[in-house]
């Protein structure tokens, strides 16, 4: 499978949207404009999809890293236990994610446009599932947080070999993705359907 217009669009974005800090009204008056299944369907194919193909890649580094420099350095036997849980919880709510909360909200969007009335038991089950969802983005911040402080900001250290260097480029490059991919989703995609929820 030829994966070219993902990354290119990946790092397209990256690109124009650098510093994180310029992300917020971009995104503000471009993605809030698209519709709610087509921003779905982007974070699936885009942030999901590149969690998942580096979440493997990730852990198999970690592994390598510590088998080899463990000894010297002993904060990587904290490291690997810390991306383990971090990558096994972000897996795992991109799923319930994938599974529950985004066919329940294409759903709303259809019953929506045929004008049917949502029950409001349902409205306030995805309400609350969408708060359960934020935290757990709270979360994974943390994780990343408690992993620089593990790393000293992925410092390498002069007898790291470049695995560790692939190690630590392969976690800036998902920290960096994961905020833009949660910032869509908390920011805009959540605020957005609680609005259409309300409206029922």
């Amino acid at each position: 499978e030829d994966n070219t217009d993902f990354y290119r669009t990946t790092e397209t974005i990256k690109s124009v949207l650098q510093p994180f800090k310029v992300f917020k009204p971009l995104s503000r008056n471009d993605f809030g404009k698209w519709e709610t299944n087509f921003l779905i369907d982007y974070i699936i194919n885009t942030h999901h999809e590149f969690a998942k193909k580096n979440a493997a890649t990730i852990f198999t580094l970690a592994q390598k890293v510590t088998y080899r420099h463990g000894e010297n350095h002993p904060e990587l036997l904290t490291l690997n236990k810390i991306i383990f849980l971090f990558l096994h919880d972000l897996l795992n709510q991109m799923s319930r994610e994938e599974q529950v909360l985004f066919p329940y909200m294409k759903e709303t969007v259809k019953n929506k446009k045929s004008q049917k009335v949502i029950d409001r038991n349902i409205t306030q089950s995805l309400k609350e599932k969408i708060k359960l969802l934020q935290n757990e983005h709270e979360k994974a911040l943390t994780y990343l947080k408690v992993i620089r402080q593990v790393t000293n900001n992925f410092s390498i250290p002069a007898d790291g070999c470049s695995t560790y260097y692939d190690l630590f480029e392969k976690m800036k490059k998902l920290e960096d993705d994961l905020n833009i991919h949660f910032h869509l989703e908390d920011d805009i995609l959540f605020p957005n359907a609680i609005i259409d929820f309300n409206q029922h």
